[in-house]
């Protein structure tokens, strides 16, 4: 099973039971694997957000890798303007690319002897995916919606 990160376009009103993140009613999901939100991570810590998995759901910055995030306001227009910047760069690209993913190295191997992970992307299947969450995210600018991201 690959790892994703899910995010879920949500009613804010159902945030009153405290375990709606288990089995969250949504108007639409956007699903991306890790290896990109892992590439892109740094620009994603730059949102506000909120997390749920506190008391009283403190403000912060950045999607909680492990666990759940609400991004909601502000914070659902800087998640769109980040993956429509994205888009932009990544449409520039070949229609197939790669990009460099985490160094690894083998058990009992020195790590001089590891390499990086090869991220194999299809420009126009990447592309879609970063408007699709940036068509989410502009719509959890409507009174009364959120984004819950669930990390992996």
């Amino acid at each position: 099973m690959p790892l994703t990160h899910e995010f879920f376009l949500i009613r804010k009103e159902i945030m009153v039971d405290r375990q709606f993140y288990l089995s969250p009613p949504h108007e639409g999901i956007v699903v991306i694997h890790d290896d990109i939100i892992t590439y892109i991570w740094d620009s994603l810590m730059w949102i506000p957000t909120h997390n749920p998995g506190k008391r009283n759901f403190p403000a912060d910055y950045g999607l909680n890798y492990h666990g759940v995030t609400i991004v909601q306001d502000g914070g659902a227009a800087l998640l769109r303007d980040i993956c429509l910047s994205w888009c932009t760069l990544f449409s520039l690209a070949p229609q197939t690319f790669q990009l460099k993913g985490a160094y690894t190295h083998s058990s009992g191997e020195r790590i001089e002897e590891g390499g990086y992970e090869k991220i194999r992307c299809d420009r126009t299947e990447l592309t879609k995916l970063l408007k699709d969450l940036a068509n989410l995210a502009d719509r959890a600018l409507t009174d009364g919606y959120c984004i819950l991201h669930i990390g992996i």
